[in-house]
């Protein structure tokens, strides 16, 4: 694959991202979600949120999500919840997509920053030796709305790793590059 040096002179230095979060909250543990949303907020404040829940939460969860941030229902699957963040996401340009659990590392975007070049990458943390897209955690998918919409919703399915592989599949047949983040981990 032939590069040019215009193209790398791109890389690897720090760009200004305008970015958001979904934070997804599979589990209802709103002791995570507190977490998560306290370290969004005070480490980036500017950052515009989303929280998405279960399809089969209950009415008081989705209200005491909704007191942090603007809350949505999302699937019964992972993939569905993506989707869902995906489609009400407040950020028209990068998203992080987080699952609530712990505190978010400050600076995060800087690193990432690093290894944008354009709308088509697609970003993802390299943890315990998992260098594929399809068994990477999704703990910090970094991913530019447009693409999401050109590419398509990840399949209603599980287990997740299969629906990744197919919308991997359909990414890499519309020339998105997927680029693992060494050190990339969000919590």
């Amino acid at each position: 694959m032939f590069v040019s040096f215009n193209s790398m002179t791109n890389l690897y230095k720090y760009k200004p991202l305008k970015f958001g979060f979904i934070v997804l909250c599979p589990n209802l543990n709103l002791g995570h979600l507190t977490n998560t949303i306290s370290s969004i907020n005070i480490y980036f404040p500017e950052a515009k949120t989303v929280i998405i829940l279960p399809s089969n939460c209950k009415k008081e969860d989705l209200d005491t999500a909704s007191s942090f941030k603007k809350s949505y229902k999302g699937g019964k699957t992972t993939a569905a919840m993506i989707n869902a963040g995906m489609t009400h996401t407040l950020c028209n340009e990068w998203n992080f997509i987080l699952f609530s659990k712990g505190w978010v590392r400050n600076r995060l975007d800087i690193k990432y920053s690093y290894f944008v070049e354009n709308e088509q990458d697609i970003l993802f943390p390299i943890i315990n030796r998992n260098l594929t897209f399809a068994y990477s955690d999704m703990n910090g998918l970094f991913i530019h709305k447009k693409s999401f919409q050109d590419i398509g919703d990840f399949p209603d399915m599980d287990p997740l790793d299969s629906s990744k592989i197919i919308w991997a599949s359909n990414a890499i047949q519309k020339g998105y590059r997927f680029k693992g983040i060494i050190g990339g981990k969000v919590f």
